[in-house]
Order: C-alpha cells, then structure tokens, then sequence
C-alpha cells in the first residue's frame, strides 16, 4: 500500500515535470539517462524515513513532563504510515549520556507518549533525539534531535557562581557557593572534577573558605567540551552542579564560491559564513584585498553570521579578506584560488523562474558532453543536456524543499552543484473559532477548527495541538518546527540556527536569507555523486514492524547448532518452542510488551536442559552525539515567571513562606556509608572510571585484589614472591606442590542487598551500577557476626542461584560459618563489597545453560490529564490550577469536511494562551498554525 502510494505521486510529479523542459529528447543519450535514473531508483527501492517530534513546550521544568508525538514520514513524499512501526525517543544530557529512553508504538497511524522528568534531575542543557530502527542505516546527523533547555523549578539551598581570572597562560576558576539568605558556605568540604580527557579523570577536595570559595586551576584539555563538576557535602546532604567552562573566544569565516569553484576571468558570488568556537554565529563585516592590497568589495553578515557578495575574479590573483566582528575582534583569512579548468553553476530566481549561468574562464569552452540533473528530496526531476550557458527552469510546479542542480560530464562525474531553495505561498487555510471571546479562571473552552486550501476545499490531516499559558511559557517561533525540519533541517547535515525564521514568512529578505543558507550549507541527504556510485547493499537494520526475540545456539567451539529445540520465555509466560535453523539461529515473532521485558531461552533435550551456549540477541542504540551548540536562550517575557518559580519563597493565602527542596533520604544507603572505609556513589565519579562490566568497577577499589582468580580485600599480603607473579609456566612451577601462602579469606559480594557470586560480576553492565562500597573484613566480621544467623542461609541460596562457583559456596555453607560464630572467631569475613544498581532491584545474571536478557518493549500510553470544572464545589476549590500546558492533544484528525473540535478548561492565573497546531496533511504536505486565545 505504501509503496502503490508513492509511485502514484512520483507518477504525478514525472507528467507534471515533462512540461518543465522543451528540449529534443533524441539528443539525450539512453544509456546515459538510465544509469542515472537506477541510480536514483535505488531510493525509492529502500526508501528513508523523517522522524520529527513535535512537544507541548520550548522548554521545561524539572518534575514537569514532556508530552510530545513523532511523526515519521517517507523522507522523498513527505506520506506517512505503513512503515516503522515504531519510533525511538530519547532524553540525553550534555554529556552525551542517555537519561531516558522510550519505545513508541504505533495506534492507527499515530506515535504519541510522554517523559517524565525526575524532581533530582540536574537543572541544565539535554536534548531530544528520535529515530526508527530502519534509520540505523542513515548517518547519525539524519535522526531527529532537539536541544531542550530544563529549568530548575523549586528553591535550592545552594546557589553556585563562577568566574575566571587569567594570568598569561594560567586560568583559573572561583567558584563561590552561596545560601538563599545571601551568605555562604565556609568551611565546607567540595569534590571536584576538571574534565580534561574522556576518562579518568581525578577527583581532588577542598575546604571552602571564608567567603565560601574555591579556586581551581584549569589545565589544558583534549578536543573535548571542559567542564567542573563540583559536589560540596553538607551535614547529610550533598548539592552538586556542573559548569561548562567556554573556550577563548575565536572565530572562523569560511568563503563559498557559488557553484563550488572560484572561477577566473568571471564576477561571482560568493558566500560567508562566521561561526564562533562553539559553532554559535557571528556577525560581521570586512573588506575584499588583492594581492597589491587595494580594496575590491565590502561585505558584511546579513542573518546568523551568513551574508554574500559579489566578487570580479582575475586570474592569478590571490583575494584575502579583512574581517571585524561587531565587537571590533580583526582576523584576516584567505580566499579559495581563482581556477583555470573548472565550471560553476550560477542561479538568480524571478518571479519563479530560476535562471541559470554556466561560469567558466573565456579561454575554456563548453564541453558536449555535460548534463543537467535536478532533484528534489532523492526524486529525479529531470537529466537535460547542457547546449548553451544559460537557460531557465519553471519552478511553478516543483514541490517545496531543497532543489538539487549538478553538472555532469559524459563520465558520470559531477563539475559544479547548486542548492536552491523552492518556496510556496501558504497553501492551506486555517480558521479558529472559539466558543467566547474571553474566559474566565476554571471556565470551558470550546475551540472549532477548519482547515481548507486556498480554493476553500477542505483538508483531512493528522494533527497536534498545545495550548500554553504565555506568562509561564513564551513560543519559540524561530526555532525548529515541523515545516522548517521536514522540508530544510532533516534534508541538510550539519547545524542551521534558528531554522523556523525563514519560515516566517516569504518576504524577498527571507528568500535571500534562505539562499544564503543553500551557499554556504552545501551537503545534502541525497548526493548525486554518492548516489551515482550504485554501492548499493542490503541494510543492516531492519524496519521494525513487530516485536519479536531472536538468538543463536552455539556448541563449546562457538559453531551453530541447527535442529535444536529452544523455549522462550517473556516475563515468564512461555511461547511456543522452535527450533533453530541451519545457522543456529532462532526467531519468536507476533509478540507484545511494554516496558522492560525479562527474556529467558533455554535448549530443551530429550526433556532436559542441554548443555548448550544460548545467547539472545539484546537491543541496539546507537552512540550519543549532539552536533547543535548550546546557547543561552533568553526567555523574554518569562523571566517573572522563571523567577517566581526558583524563588525560595511562595505566596500561600497572602502569606508569603519558604518552600523547601524535596530531601529524599535513603536509610539504607547512610547506613552503608557508615561502614564503607570506601564509596564510589556518584554518578559522575562512577562515569569516569572506563568501565564496562561491573568487575571493572570493582577492580578499581582501593585495596582488592584478584589472586588465582580469587578476589580479595587487603590480602595479608600484598605482594606475592616474584617467580608467583610472572605468567611464564616455567617460574610458576618453581613452586613446590605442597607450598601455600595464605592471603586471608576472599571478599564476598552483595548487589541490592543480595550476596551474588565473584563470576556474575563480569555479567553485569557497568551502566546499571550507581554504587560501590567497599567494607574492610574486620568491619564487615564485627557488622555480620551480629546478621549472620538471619541471612547466612539465604546468602547461601541466592549464590547457589546466581550460578557461584563450588569454592565460593563452600566458603558459605551455613554449618560451617555457624560453627565458627559459636565457636566465638571473629574473623569470619573477607570483606565485602556491596554494590547498588540503578534500579534497586537488578535482576541477576545467570551463567547457567540458558540466557537471560532485558529488551527494551514501548511505553505505555497515557492521556494527558486535564481537569473539569463542572461544579462550583470544583470551580472554587482552594487547590490551586497553574497549569504551564493548558491542554495537550496529539490525536486530532480533521474529518473529511476539514473540521475537528477540542474542549479544555482554563486555568487560575490570567494571561493569554497561545495555540500550536502541527502535523501532516493527507497529501504529505507539513503545516504549523499558530493562534492566541484571550483568556
């Protein structure tokens, strides 16, 4: 069905392009024509997916939730439904760190879910990233990705500042902690970290002083972003923060030549770009030297650091520029050489025509071989043969996007491209009507929406709509909406800033805007030169249409085992058993879950478990990266509101009183540290340890040894004789056979307060660890020898379990321990290290026959709440309704007569609404509508 869809409307657009060109179709070599057309073909024949997020917010408060809903689309139509049938969504920090992770399921053509955002959430800079399993195949920078900025939304008891003082090549950071009051924690003890490579980076203490400052020296880093991160304790609470150090400011003017060649003997026009070491724009302005040093042209930034200008080019000269940013910082950068033997496509567009000029030297002439090949969105256009150096395009019937214009030679080789922008006047109407022409607090709201194109015939779609408070919560208009994303962001790779501000509106300064942009961008999705390269192989990642578990059976030399019977068990309900193929794979299908599911697959023989190596395929994600900057976005009318949301007091019934920070205090936790001699607890130190198991972790607590493939803490002794520590066979059995050295009694290990064996450790992803405690065996004998008796013998059993080795169960077999407890020995205990997961209750891994696995399933949907007011008991009810987000609908269709209606109620506080519709109409076509509601 999908596929009939597109080749209709790719059907469409080749009889509406044939009327484009008038030139003889004979002078067009077949072949030629047809090796560029498969090329094309092959996009169709695997066609990419768009995935855009639209979220109730620009921005959002820690506790607060992100409602948002993906549209995925085909990425040549723009149509969406019948191919993934699920879409990834992402919450990820600055540092590259994926904080939450959510699978959507598609209802009826439809992706919409939620993130909560936790209370003990870092107040900071994350973002949004969405993608399909099918878009695995695609370069990263094609997933959709957001930068999200999340505000604190309660009072804090600390309140850090920082600044920098250089001294020659010396910086140094002072950071100052201060109280609500206006006073300052002296005396305080502060971790901190300077992140100056990946990993490894070491912790270091200090005490704040009088003024309640630190000082910190900044050391040169690697080509990574710097930050400090700072944890300052505080009786029984820790306050913890990260400052993002900025780089020197620098910055970079880069220079175009239209058509990608500075040719000589030709005035052309080229474009700049300035962009700043983060990658954030700069404006500026300079001036056009020869190599005698006289002034050719000026030119200056028009938007976001981009501008153009015109430039005779002579050949042998060498062109610099002399550039001043607005704040009178002076560099100079050269230009591209002027060259002898190359061409340059130039465009003018008028009145929807685009002109065209082939540029080269006066010395050089056309060569007969040279094509025309347009494209928009990976959809060949037209292939035209190139008999004169100008000509012109009717753009009357092109689709919007990005047009693709390249040159080819009789090789197939390209000599010169040009984007250009195609925009269309608004071609659909929209009409709001609500039910009053003002509201009052808790009153019903009925809006009627209709949406038609400009002939007045209706419009079916698939829509959202957001309905904000516009004191709490301002619109971003330039920023990256469904319009901006579907039709430029998602079809170039790299950062554009502020893309929703060429689509304000179609003025001719927005047009040269928006072609500044196509100058200097110059990458996009579908390039011709790739495509004509027909390396063309089957994708790796699948389109994911169902939820299904896969796995291999292998024998002890890691060979498939074919024939084997496997049962599989999701969340313990088993599935029908099947056996395994030729490549000793197998493959359960046609199966649901939500959440996180527990997968388990054992091979069944002749009614017993077989010896067998099962492993089951886990989940994919790929690598965190955020190629956008952060900057500081300013929230103009917001700021009272920010303000009243983070300050540390609150108006309650007149009464102005101080509203304290949630403190959650986990007893289990202080109890642990009360004990640990040594704690690796937060999340940072555990990040920057290099480790991918939880042995790793382990391995890098202060004082455990692995001996003989035993694991011990403080050992009696430290150091064993040299011929023990060489690997080579012939020293190790220098040994005499009857010789032994004791090195005390081995560690024991806990994991959510359940003793887990040495082995398992291995087994366990690094990842899910957010605490290590290690306990010194004379601590760990005093602590037990009280405890023992209680859980001595369920220890026992959940090591038998966890798949223990025979040593370590004997070392906890019950009546030898209680033996020893009676006997009255204190030394009962090798230490221990206890180890917390990110859940709480991690599930432990199993070494036995089978395997276990926990696979992301979609999360479970959930409307957005919104109250009704439909008695006065409700309407004056004393609890107070300051909703941010007013009224959040990601299910709304216009029917076939273009209407649709939605009701709410409004909130307490007086102020304006602002209402967002986005989606997709039936025909593929992106539309955004914006309206403001008198409240």
């Amino acid at each position: 069905m999908r596929n009939s869809r597109i080749r209709y409307l790719l059907t469409i657009w080749v009889i509406l392009f044939v009327s484009i060109f008038t030139c003889n179709a004979q002078q067009i070599d077949t072949v030629y024509m047809n090796k560029i057309a498969s090329s094309f073909k092959q996009i169709t024949n695997l066609p990419q997916e768009k995935v855009y997020l639209h979220t109730d917010k620009p921005y959002y408060f820690v506790g607060d939730t992100i409602w948002l809903k993906a549209y995925l689309v085909n990425a040549i139509t723009h149509f969406s439904g019948n191919g993934s049938q699920y879409v990834y969504v992402e919450l990820i920090n600055r540092k590259d760190k994926v904080l939450q992770r959510i699978k959507i399921q598609q209802d009826k053509d439809l992706f919409a879910s939620y993130l909560t955002l936790p209370k003990t959430l870092e107040a900071g800079d994350y973002y949004l990233r969405a993608y399909t399993h099918w878009m695995l195949n695609e370069d990263s920078s094609f997933y959709f990705s957001k930068n999200l900025k999340i505000l604190a939304s309660q009072s804090s008891f600390m309140y850090p500042e920082i600044r920098y003082e250089q001294k020659g090549k010396k910086r140094t950071a002072i950071i100052t902690f201060k109280r609500p009051d206006n006073g300052v924690y002296a005396g305080n003890y502060v971790h901190y970290m300077v992140r100056t490579k990946t990993h490894e980076n070491k912790f270091r203490q200090q005490q704040t002083n009088k003024n309640g400052e630190i000082q910190i020296d900044i050391p040169e880093k690697e080509e990574i972003e710097q930050y400090i991160y700072v944890v300052l304790e505080d009786k029984q609470l820790k306050y913890k923060h990260t400052f993002y150090v900025p780089d020197a400011f620098d910055y970079q003017v880069d220079f175009f030549p239209e058509g990608g060649n500075l040719i000589g003997g030709c005035t052309q026009k080229i474009g700049i770009k300035a962009i700043d070491i983060n990658g954030n724009s700069v404006e500026i302005a300079g001036d056009i030297l020869n190599s005698s040093g006289d002034t050719i042209t000026h030119f200056k930034s028009v938007y976001a650091g981009m501008g153009s200008f015109m430039l005779p080019v002579s050949m042998g000269e060498k062109y610099k520029a002399i550039v001043s940013t607005t704040e009178g910082i002076k560099k100079e950068f050269s230009l591209p050489e002027p060259e002898a033997n190359r061409l340059a496509l130039s465009i003018t567009e008028r009145n929807g025509v685009i002109h065209y000029t082939i540029l080269h030297t006066p010395q050089k002439k056309l060569s007969e071989n040279l094509y025309l090949v347009a494209h928009i969105r990976g959809f060949l256009l037209f292939i035209q043969p190139i008999e004169k150096e100008q000509g012109a395009i009717n753009l009357q019937s092109v689709p919007e996007g990005i047009l693709t214009l390249t040159i080819l030679d009789g090789n197939y080789l390209p000599h010169s491209e040009r984007l250009a922008f195609v925009r269309r006047e608004n071609n659909s109407v929209w009409k709001l009507t609500p039910d009053k022409s003002s509201y009052d607090s808790r009153s019903p709201v009925s809006l009627d929406i209709h949406l038609s194109d400009l002939s007045g015939q209706p419009i079916k779609g698939n829509f959202s709509l957001s309905v904000t408070d516009n004191y709490a919560i301002g619109c971003d208009s330039i920023g990256d909406n469904i319009l901006s994303n579907l039709l430029l962001t998602s079809d170039l790779k790299g950062y554009i800033e502020t893309p929703g501000y060429y689509f304000k509106n179609n003025t001719q300064r927005l047009k040269a805007c928006l072609d500044n942009l196509m100058l200097t961008q110059g990458w996009s999705r579908f390039n011709v030169e790739d495509l004509l390269k027909e390396q063309q192989t089957n994708p790796q990642y699948f389109m994911e249409v169902g939820q299904f578990v896969s796995g291999k059976v292998l024998d002890i030399r890691n060979k498939p085992l074919a024939g084997k019977h496997v049962n599989v068990f999701v969340n313990k309900r088993p599935y029908p058993s099947i056996y395994t193929d030729s490549n000793g794979v197998f493959l359960v299908d046609k199966l649901s879950y939500a959440d996180t599911a527990r997968v388990e697959a054992q091979v069944i023989e002749k009614g017993k478990i077989f010896r067998a190596n099962v492993q089951i395929d886990r989940d994919y994600f790929p690598e965190a990266t955020n190629a956008h900057p952060y900057i500081n976005t300013k929230y103009q009318h917001q700021n009272e509101y920010i303000e009243e949301m983070q300050s540390p007091f609150v108006k309650e019934d007149g009464v102005l009183m101080l509203r304290l920070p949630e403190v959650v205090i986990n007893a289990r936790t202080l109890v642990k540290d009360r004990f640990s001699s040594y704690k690796m607890d937060d999340e940072e130190m555990l990040s920057q340890q290099d480790a991918r198991t939880a042995l790793d972790l382990v391995k890098k607590v202060p004082g455990f040894r692995i001996i003989d493939n035993r694991p011990y803490i403080n050992p009696k002794y430290s150091q064993r004789p040299e011929h023990l520590m060489s690997n080579d066979v012939n020293n190790r059995n220098a040994l005499r056979p009857k010789e032994k050295i004791d090195y005390g009694r081995t560690a024991r290990f806990m994991l959510d307060n359940r003793a887990v064996g040495f082995n398992v450790l291995s087994l366990i992803d690094a990842a899910d660890i957010i605490g290590v405690h290690k306990i010194d065996p004379e601590v760990d004998a005093a602590v037990n020898i009280t405890q023992n008796l209680k859980y001595l013998e369920a220890a026992y059993n959940e090591a038998f379990e966890s798949g223990a080795t025979l040593e370590e169960l004997e070392e906890l077999e019950v009546d030898k321990q209680l033996q020893k407890m009676k006997d009255g020995s204190q030394n009962i205990s090798g230490g221990c290290i206890v180890l917390t997961s990110r859940t709480g209750n991690l599930a432990i891994p199993s070494n036995s026959q089978g395997d276990t696995a926990f696979l992301l399933g979609f999360n479970r949907y959930k409307s957005f709440y919104s109250p009704k007011y439909t008695t006065d008991i409700e309407r004056q009810s004393s609890v107070p309704d300051n909703r941010t987000t007013i009224y959040w609908q990601p299910k709304l269709l216009t029917d076939e007569n273009g209407n649709a209606n939605v009701h709410f109620y409004t909130a307490d506080r007086p102020s304006y609404y602002t209402v967002v519709i986005e989606g997709i109409t039936d025909k593929g076509v992106p539309c955004r509508y914006e309206y403001l509601l008198k409240r």
